[in-house]
């Protein structure tokens, strides 16, 4: 049996993503947009699709509405 360390929760952890163009725009836009790093537009990102992951998990639906019009559309994550 091997014994393996626990996670230290308190200590970031450092990734390194390969992404196209598009999706580095996005990343850069929503980042600017929200005057924020691009470190802290992925963690709200992740934060966002775990958000969506979740409740979908647990059989709820997200839904997002027009406030203009009131038409509603489901948010599906693939």
């Amino acid at each position: 049996m091997t014994n393996i360390p626990a996670i230290d929760q308190t200590k970031p952890i450092r990734l390194s993503v390969n992404m196209n163009n598009e999706t580095a725009d996005a990343l850069r836009e929503i980042a600017e947009h929200y005057g924020v790093s691009v470190t802290e537009a992925v963690r709200r990102a992740v934060s966002v699709a775990y958000f969506v992951e979740h409740e979908t998990w647990e059989g709820n639906t997200v839904q997002i509405e027009d406030p203009k019009t009131g038409k509603v559309r489901e948010l599906v994550m693939m």
